[in-house]
């Protein structure tokens, strides 16, 4: 998806962190998440009763879907940093410095493993839900270990290379 399609994401991230620095904002912020779960909610269980599916490439989607699920993970996001713990644990630091090879990875990694491991033509709803929730946690389960062999394979290596360019 190109960059001007996926603004919504971007300028979440960007209004979170700006609220995060002026309190009265962020207090604002973390008295919405109930409102912002609420209504996600609503427009997701609405176009799956209506479509029942979410299709990533139909118009509606695009334009309601993929909002309410920025403003899920904008929930999440602010529930994280407004607790403490959980963020610093080493498994969450060890993903995070994974993650830009994960960004990269990823689609190579799906198609990748639906090549090659085609979906079975499944007798019922039940079972397809079963099949496409074992092609789910495989494939996140192959971008970490793609991203981590990329992490000290290409990444590190490079990273390393800094020192010999000087900054000021």
């Amino acid at each position: 998806v190109m960059l001007p399609a996926r603004m919504d994401s971007l300028a979440a991230g960007a209004f979170l962190a700006c609220a995060f620095r002026d309190p009265l904002l962020w207090q604002r912020v973390l008295r919405a998440r109930a409102t912002v779960i609420i209504v996600a909610s609503i427009v997701l269980v609405a176009i799956v009763a209506k479509k029942h599916t979410i299709a990533n490439q139909d118009p509606l989607e695009q334009l309601l879907a993929f909002p309410a699920l920025v403003g899920l993970a904008s929930v999440v996001i602010v529930s994280a940093v407004s607790t403490t713990g959980w963020l610093t644990s080493a498994w969450l630091r060890f993903i995070g410095k994974i993650s830009y090879g994960m960004y990269v990875w990823h689609v190579i990694v799906i198609r990748f493993i639906s090549g090659f491991l085609p979906l079975p033509e499944s007798e019922t709803a039940r079972q397809l839900w079963a099949d496409y929730a074992i092609l789910a946690v495989g494939g996140v389960a192959a971008t970490i270990v793609v991203a981590m062999l990329s992490w000290y394979l290409i990444e590190q290596p490079i990273l390393r290379l800094k020192r010999f360019v000087p900054y000021n």
